[in-house]
Order: C-alpha cells, then sequence, then structure tokens
C-alpha cells in the first residue's frame, strides 16, 4: 500500500482538529527571555573565546574594550548604572490605562 494513502488521512485530521496552542503567561513569557538571553550570551562568549572569531579586529570596533574583556570573563554585559536606567523607565512607562487617565484628568485640572 503507498504511503501516500498513509498520509492523507494524518493531514487531513491534523487539518481538522489542529492541537491545541498554549498561550504563555506574562511570567513564563519573562521567564523564558531572562533564559534565552543567558543561553545566548553564554554562546557568544563561547564564540568570543573560540579561534574562529578574530578578538583584536573586534576590539578595535568597540568603544570599551575593557568592558569587552571583562564580559569575555564572565562578567555582565550591562553596568550598574544601565541597570538603574532601565529599571526607572520600565516602571514610568508600566502605567495601566487607568493610571494614565488618571494622570491626564489630574493634569487637566490644574
Amino acid at each position: 500500500m503507498p504511503s501516500s494513502w498513509l498520509s492523507k488521512p494524518k493531514i487531513y485530521l491534523k487539518k481538522k482538529f489542529p492541537p491545541k496552542i498554549k498561550l504563555l503567561t506574562n511570567d513564563e513569557y519573562y521567564e523564558q527571555g531572562v533564559r534565552e538571553t543567558n543561553k545566548n550570551l553564554e554562546e557568544l562568549r563561547q564564540y568570543c573565546l573560540s579561534p574562529k572569531c578574530n578578538q583584536w579586529k573586534t576590539a578595535l570596533k568597540l568603544k570599551d574594550v575593557k568592558r569587552f574583556a571583562s564580559f569575555i570573563e564572565g562578567n555582565s554585559h550591562l553596568s550598574d548604572d544601565e541597570i538603574l536606567e532601565y529599571e526607572t523607565s520600565f516602571h514610568q512607562t508600566d502605567l495601566t490605562d487607568d493610571e494614565e487617565s488618571d494622570q491626564e484628568n489630574y493634569t487637566d485640572e490644574d
């Protein structure tokens, strides 16, 4: 019996009854982002340490060579000032629609 005869009913069933897609919650989305970022930063470190990477050529293109070297050695890729700036800007834009309309009403009355 030809294999195409067996695959056609499977394709039909998949189209008729597609698998349920599980959507991520905000927490799962955040956790996945952190996990993938850390994994890719580690891959970048490994690449920079490998013979494939010309570190001197890369260092010539950078503004802060010491920061690049410390990143390769395992330190954070962000400075304390950058983390603080991100956290303060994130919290300022993290208003709900109700809070935004309350703030607009408050400023309109003044």
